[in-house]
């Protein structure tokens, strides 16, 4: 029975992985609840969503990666229907660093969250927010000053997904002309 450890310990490893496959699966679902509510306080069709991000990201995000980038988005006050395009730009933001998709999207969806020019420039998306302020201001014959902190936000988004579409543009010719 000199086995007998051996195979105790075996069987004990195997128990924790089960044990670890059930955990991960609680959490995939609640990942997976959330996320449809998520989608449905903003009007949206959770499966719609995630088949867009899916095929933006050509099948190389899971499902768990994108339910798990797409909740954080959300939380971080990112609009549902912005999430594709996000993804369309941290994939050819991924492609053109070396970088992983994941890293591209939680840099965009971090600087759209807080603001950040920085961290946009990660992904390739680069401009002066202070003079994005200042031309919508004068657009609606306001100061900056006046702006309230919703039409920053919502300027500041609009900009930054301009700008990443016009980069993913730019990405994509210059990968065509050079094949």
């Amino acid at each position: 029975v000199k086995g007998a450890p051996a195979l105790g310990a075996a069987l004990a490893a195997v128990g924790i992985a089960v044990g670890k496959l059930a955990l991960d699966a609680a959490e995939f679902g609640e990942m997976e609840n959330a996320f449809k509510r998520l989608a449905i306080s903003q009007g949206a069709s959770a499966d719609q969503i995630l088949k867009k991000m899916k095929e933006a990201s050509e099948g190389v995000l899971s499902q768990a990666e994108i339910l798990k980038m797409a909740n954080e988005a959300m939380l971080a006050g990112i609009p549902i229907d912005n999430l594709e395009k996000i993804t369309k730009i941290a994939k050819g933001a991924a492609s053109s660093t070396g970088e992983s998709i994941t890293t591209m999207m939680n840099s965009i969806t971090n600087g759209l969250a807080r603001g950040s020019t920085m961290m946009l420039r990660h992904a390739g998306i680069v401009f002066d927010a202070e003079k994005v302020y200042e031309d919508y201001a004068k657009s609606v014959n306001k100061t900056v000053d006046q702006l309230s902190d919703a039409e920053k936000k919502q300027v500041f988004m609009n900009e930054a997904l301009k700008v990443g579409q016009q980069t993913l543009n730019t990405l994509g010719e210059s990968q065509a002309s050079a094949a």
